[in-house]
């Protein structure tokens, strides 16, 4: 595996959170609201939930997870209590891999993954709906986290990813990264072992960049099988 993790500032509001139960291992990629102090404040609030959910709750379903998530986020931030509260929240992607079955279960909230599987690239995503806010909009619709299970053979390549990177703007027409350059980018390098891909991916994130700063906090994590 490989984490490329590159805050704006010195705290960041994204981060990587892990735990192993039994024979499961769950992973999380998270993007908070905001980057720096504000950011990094929200990132311990998930971090916290993360833990109580999963560790102490025993909430093993990555959906369910999403969904008790997204309700603590709302009550503990009263987005539930006022028409004009602060819509803060979090983008999550979200894996819980069982050992014994070789399987995979993926929910994601705002963020998808991508799995290079037998020489193919696909991008999965549950639901563009984020963690926290829009409180009133989840409740009328009846909005509730799903999740995608898939069968890991050797050789599977799955990635996890904020939006950090994808929004980045550079090249001689500053423009932004974008998803098709990313999966492009993700999809020609699996060749390359997970160092190599790590070195790749600084590379050419610093070429694209230029003299342009760095807007946003940038998470990527690849895991090979």
């Amino acid at each position: 595996n490989f984490i490329f993790y590159l805050p704006k500032d010195l705290v960041s509001g994204d981060f990587y959170w892990l735990s192993t139960i039994d024979d499961s291992v769950f992973f999380a990629v998270v993007d908070c609201t905001g980057h720096g102090v504000p950011g990094a404040c929200m990132s311990m609030i998930g971090n916290t939930l993360l833990n109580q959910i999963i560790n102490e709750q025993h909430v093993t379903s990555p959906a369910e997870i999403l969904n008790v998530l997204d309700r603590e986020v709302i009550i503990n931030l009263r987005q539930n209590e006022d028409k004009d509260t602060q819509e803060d929240g979090m983008n999550v992607s979200l894996i819980r891999y069982d050992k014994n079955t070789s399987e995979l279960t993926f929910a994601g909230a705002g963020q998808k993954m991508i799995v290079e599987q037998d020489g193919k690239t696909d991008l999965i995503a549950t639901s563009l709906f984020s963690i926290g806010g829009m409180h009133a909009v989840k409740q009328n619709k009846k909005i509730f986290f799903e999740e995608k299970t898939i069968s890991v053979t050797k050789g599977t390549s799955i990635y996890l990813f904020s939006d950090g990177y994808i929004d980045q703007f550079g090249s001689n027409s500053n423009e932004r990264f974008s998803s098709r350059r990313f999966i492009e980018m993700i999809h020609n390098m699996q060749d390359l072992d997970m160092s190599e891909q790590f070195i790749n991916l600084s590379k050419q994130l610093d070429t694209w960049k230029g003299s342009e700063k760095q807007i946003d906090d940038i998470l990527v994590v690849g895991i090979k099988f």
